[in-house]
């Protein structure tokens, strides 16, 4: 079985994605599964009444949730990683392989939390940054420092006879 710590979670889904565990666990050496019928009980008391705060970050020693910040284009990149997998494991060979389909209604799941963020990212694009004032000046200087300095100097391209086609890119032209 393929569990989902989201549906796992869920108060709608949970008690059910728990029984799947124990499914997955009855029968096994030195394993003591208790029956169906308490499992509702045990999800809720562990979920629900528990006196502690969530804690959906478990990695004490990394970085908090909130500090992975994707780009938009990263966001639609995972989108469409999601889509393909989804895709992959609903046809052909794994359309009825149950662990495959167990992927693929996760997988819908987070491609409805992914598509929600990046509704949210495309109604409020982050600001364009202030242009650099100095940026020109740092180009020419970093391309300057590679190779053989720079063979594009103004008086090397003037004398090239294609002057007029790239004039733009010089400052004082």
């Amino acid at each position: 079985a393929v569990i989902s710590y989201e549906r796992l979670k869920d108060p709608i889904t949970g008690p059910n994605e728990l029984k799947r565990i124990a499914a997955a666990l009855r029968g096994k050496k030195k394993m003591t599964v208790m029956p169906d019928d308490g499992i509702d009980c045990v999800w809720h008391d562990t979920w629900v009444k528990n006196p502690y705060p969530d804690n959906d970050d478990r990695d004490k020693n990394g970085l908090p949730r909130t500090a992975y910040n994707f780009t938009l284009s990263q966001m639609y990149m995972i989108e469409d990683k999601i889509v393909e997998y989804k895709t992959k494991y609903s046809t052909g060979a794994w359309e009825y392989n149950p662990q495959a389909q167990d992927l693929v209604l996760n997988f819908a799941q987070y491609l409805g939390d992914v598509r929600a963020e990046i509704d949210v990212m495309e109604e409020n694009p982050p600001p364009t940054a202030a242009p650099n004032a100095n940026y020109t000046r740092e180009l020419v200087e970093w391309y300057n420092s590679k190779g053989k300095g720079n063979r594009y100097s103004k008086g090397t391209v003037q004398q090239m006879g294609i002057w007029d086609m790239v004039k733009h890119f010089y400052d004082d032209h």
